[in-house]
Order: structure tokens, then sequence, then C-alpha cells
């Protein structure tokens, strides 16, 4: 049974927030080495995500206005 599309987006959103580089690498706090690793695997979720939804988000389904 798939999941609903505003509960795929909104995992989306959430993991769009973890990509931003300040979560990444922790206010510089964080080696890149490990920011990088943690980004490679965001984006292996979000790729997942993506496929769950069937197609890609438009700008707006994801930031908004």
């Amino acid at each position: 049974m798939k999941r609903p599309d505003a509960k795929i987006l909104e995992d989306i959103r959430d993991v769009e927030a973890q990509l931003s580089p300040e979560n990444l690498f922790c206010d510089g706090e964080r080696p890149a080495s490990e920011a990088r690793k943690i980004e490679r695997q965001l984006l292996i979720k979000k790729n997942r995500l993506v496929k769950e939804l069937g197609r890609q988000p438009s700008f707006k389904e994801i930031y908004g206005e």
C-alpha cells in the first residue's frame, strides 16, 4: 500500500533540511569527511523517497512559495 504523497513530501522536506550546510557540518564542528558521508546517506534516502513518490517533486512542493 502506497503512503500518501503528503507524508512522502514531508519526509523529503525533512531530508532537505538535514542537507543544509549548517546541519551537515554542525556549524563547523563536524569534519568534512564525516559530513560528506552523511550527505551521501541522505541523498540515497531522498532518491528512495522520490522513487516512492513516483515523480520528481516541484520546488514549490518541497520549499513552499
